[in-house]
């Protein structure tokens, strides 16, 4: 044991070799993969037999005077800016950013995420900024992100001035900032350093075909570009052809429901549609089509009843929740119903939720129980406990009537999966010259087509409300996700159902603020340690 004894500087020498050749393999290749690893395990072994060999005399050295005020502390000083050292090269090869924020306004949303999940190397970005500008540095900070999510994304940062070629190739014509999205022959452009608007560039670059949207008219409804006013949509719209929806008007009593539409929409129809109308959206459902339908209490009765066909009942009522969490969110009229958290049902649309959803007011919308077999409806929004539904909300001080009026958890929204579309029982096609075309009531089969054929996976929405996606209640909580999310699920878009960004206060620091952090961060700090260090040698010298 005192031959080993005397020999372990032998170990300790290997060790240290060991390990200087692989902190020198790392610094050339960048990589810990192979011989850097194995000349790192190989030194802490070499080293930890040198340390079980030679304890007892490291031992007493450790402790002597002569190590603790001397060398000891030049190696202690020594190690810990090793530490140093090495965390922050271990910080720049994994870097990664928390989000303390309280809404999380600084980190990725969920739908960005999703529609960067399937995004390969053919997709590149390219910034074209002022070198050291301040939307180079927004850009810079995003894009990080970004590729954090999607590590296969490219991204190139361009000085248009530097760079004129470049630039004169994507029509680059400004400094302040231009970003410039390409995917093989497609190219998209975007001026504003937004996640949401580049999420949404990002979505139309990465859509293979334009999902069209047929708007209902004839009935009473709004007209789909109204952006005006406050009960119109057009905002909505607006949101949904950023989104690569084409929205269209539609005439289903002068011409039907056209096969080539992706979703019909009617929209606070205030007028019943003809029977040989419903029939045709009943043939489009039952053909596989996809339907959204958002109606207004105490408007109509017909096509309320029409829709028992899916499945669904239409209470004639205004929903009343007297929840007190509406109250603490300052919502005073119970009328306007406030739903979040075990409100929202089970579903696609409403999982990645998180704010609350307002609806300024909305009648009940029943699954029928039990269903058909044949349809799959469920609940996406139900009121709490307090609520119920009010049938004459003109009486004055309304209270509800457990004998005549639904109370408790009221579903305001439900969705309609149809796997079997006889259960729909759509009416025959009538011949081309059956009946008096003038008679609007007769012959319900007449706009039904001709060639017929029905076939599973009809979608159905059906919405209490109307005013939740209009122009004055759209932006609040998460109304215009939870619309977009519908149509995104009604289409097929799973990579466009999420919680869409916001857009928070930017924090900006002022020349001021950038000089005081820089003494504080180069001179103060450090002056501070030198200082302690020179009173500590002083007075070690005089003690």
């Amino acid at each position: 044991m005192n031959a080993l004894t005397r020999w372990s500087w032998v170990f300790a020498l290997v060790g240290g070799a060991l390990l200087l050749a692989s902190a020198c393999v790392w610094f050339v290749t960048q990589s810990w993969e192979g011989y850097p690893t194995q000349f790192a395990i190989g030194a802490a072994l070499a080293l930890l037999v040198w340390v079980g060999l030679d304890r007892a005399r490291l031992a007493e050295l450790l402790t002597s005077r002569a190590f603790v005020y001397g060398s000891g502390a030049w190696l202690l000083v020594t190690l810990a800016g090793g530490v140093a050292v090495g965390g922050y090269s271990l910080a720049r090869r994994h870097d990664h950013t928390w989000d303390l924020s309280k809404k999380r306004l600084y980190s990725l949303s969920d739908h960005t995420r999703a529609v960067l999940a399937p995004i390969g190397s053919d997709v590149r970005i390219l910034g074209f900024f002022r070198s050291q500008s301040e939307a180079e540095h927004d850009f810079t900070n995003l894009m990080r992100l970004y590729q954090e999510a999607a590590p296969n994304l490219t991204v190139e940062y361009i000085d248009p001035l530097q760079s004129p070629r470049q630039a004169q190739k994507y029509d680059v014509t400004s400094d302040v900032g231009t970003i410039i999205l390409e995917r093989g022959e497609t190219v998209r452009r975007v001026t504003e350093v937004k996640e949401g608007v580049l999420t949404d560039a990002l979505v139309l670059l990465l859509s293979d075909a334009e999902h069209r949207v047929c708007w209902s008219l004839g009935h009473g409804e709004p007209e789909p570009d109204d952006e005006f006013e406050q009960t119109g949509l057009g905002a909505f719209v607006v949101q949904l052809e950023a989104a690569n929806y084409k929205v269209t008007k539609s005439l289903i009593a002068q011409e039907g429901v056209d096969r080539g539409c992706e979703v019909l929409m009617m929209v606070r129809p205030t007028v019943d549609p003809f029977p040989y109308e419903r029939e045709a959206i009943a043939a489009y459902v039952a053909e596989g089509g996809r339907a959204l339908f958002l109606l207004e209490p105490f408007t109509v009765p017909d096509f309320s009843a029409d829709l028992e066909r899916y499945g669904l009942s239409l209470g004639p009522d205004l929903v009343v929740d007297a929840d007190p969490r509406s109250s603490f969110m300052g919502v005073s009229d119970p009328s306007v119903v406030v739903l979040s958290g075990d409100s929202f049902g089970s579903h696609e649309i409403t999982k990645s939720l998180a704010a609350a959803v307002v609806l300024p007011g909305a009648r009940s919308v029943t699954p029928i129980e039990p269903p058909s077999a044949g349809l799959t409806p469920i609940a996406l929004l139900r009121t709490s406990d307090q609520a119920w539904g009010e049938l004459n909300p003109d009486a004055g001080d309304v209270q509800p009537d457990p004998g005549l009026e639904q109370i408790g958890r009221i579903p305001l929204a439900v969705v309609v999966e149809v796997s079997d579309p006889t259960v729909l029982h759509v009416a025959a096609p009538a011949p081309a010259d059956g009946g008096d075309p003038l008679d609007v009531t007769a012959n319900p089969g007449r706009a039904v087509p001709a060639d017929y054929a029905p076939k599973g996976g009809g979608r159905v929405v059906v919405f209490g409300d109307t005013d939740l996606l209009g122009n004055a209640a759209m932006a609040l909580g998460n109304n215009r996700d939870l619309g977009l999310n519908t149509l995104a699920w009604l289409v097929g878009e799973t990579a466009q159902i999420g919680e869409r960004p916001e857009e928070g206060d930017k924090l900006t620091i002022t020349g001021l603020g950038q000089a005081v952090s820089c003494l504080v961060s180069i001179l103060f700090v450090p002056g501070a340690a030198m200082a302690f260090a020179g009173i500590t040698l002083v007075r070690r010298r005089f003690l």
